[in-house]
């Protein structure tokens, strides 16, 4: 599937969603208005607000009657389940990492390394880490 292919509600909410993890909407940040997001995408309003449902439905935004929508103070949390012969790394992240998660300059990564060889990088400021369920062995 394009870009092209994507509903124009969902490109909107992909580019606001990728301007919050970046930290070029930090929290506490006014978002575009209604308005100001037609004129940029040539769409119509309902197109805009089913945008902004999307953010809103995974808390990334918040409404405040009259004021406009903003960036919560907190973004939310992933939880991520550790299994039995899971490794965890703190460290800071390279260029690159820090740009592919949207990380800002100074906060470190987690990287989850499982037991099938897997790996996977987390931004620590949302991210938590909490323990699965130990196999039937451990638990004996």
């Amino acid at each position: 599937m394009t870009r092209l292919d994507v509903p124009l509600y969902v490109r909107i909410a992909d580019d606001l969603r990728t301007q919050i993890e970046a930290g070029e909407l930090p929290p506490g940040a006014r978002l575009p208005t209604e308005q100001q997001l037609i004129r940029r995408y040539g769409v119509a309003r309902e197109t805009v607000r089913k945008g902004f449902e999307l953010l809103r439905n995974d808390a990334l935004i918040t409404t405040r009657s009259g004021k406009g929508r903003f960036v919560p103070d907190k973004l939310p949390m992933e939880r991520v389940e550790l299994e039995q012969g899971d490794e965890v790394v703190g460290r800071m992240p390279t260029s690159a990492e820090r740009a592919e998660l949207g990380v800002r300059y100074g906060v470190p990564i987690i990287e989850v390394r499982r037991a099938d060889g897997t790996a996977r990088l987390y931004p620590s400021d949302r991210t938590m880490l909490a323990a699965g369920k130990l196999s039937e062995d451990a638990e004996r």
